[in-house]
């Protein structure tokens, strides 16, 4: 199960996976520029996470993202995580929330593809460790 075409190449003898640049042109309204602690991103929405290297602000080594459906009511409410992964510094993750399905894209590794199914009232929430960003788009149909 795919929501975007992909790009496939061999990076130092492994598989690496990418979004096609084509899918760049999906991109609508910018949503948030370099947000920290947690974002809540509409049904439809591309985050690209990025980890900072190096001063105070740097990425803690444990470091994980995390990707949650939470109740709108619930402000602080853990939800169902639906993605959890190590962010190591200078990496950079690629979000892609269409209604029920989920990619995320790690720099120079596979695609990960879950399914996940929002309940009335959930919302979308990333959460981002210390020293990790954010910048999120709306997606919609290209022009």
């Amino acid at each position: 199960m795919l929501t975007h075409p992909r790009l496939l190449a061999v990076v130092d003898g492994a598989l690496a996976v990418a979004p096609a640049p084509e899918v760049d042109a999906y991109r609508g309204a910018q949503l948030a520029a370099q947000a920290a602690g947690s974002v809540e991103l509409p049904e439809y929405a591309e985050a690209v996470v990025t980890a900072r290297s190096g001063g105070p602000a740097a990425l803690a080594a444990d470091a994980v993202v995390e990707l949650s459906l939470v109740v709108a009511a619930s402000s602080a409410g853990a939800g169902q995580v639906v993605f959890s992964g190590p962010l190591a510094a200078g990496e950079e993750l690629r979000v892609f929330v269409d209604a029920s399905l989920v990619e995320v894209y790690r720099s120079g590794s596979v695609a990960i593809t879950l399914r996940a199914y929002p309940a009335p009232g959930e919302r979308w929430v990333l959460r981002l460790p210390e020293g990790a960003a954010a910048d999120v788009w709306r997606l919609e149909q290209p022009e």
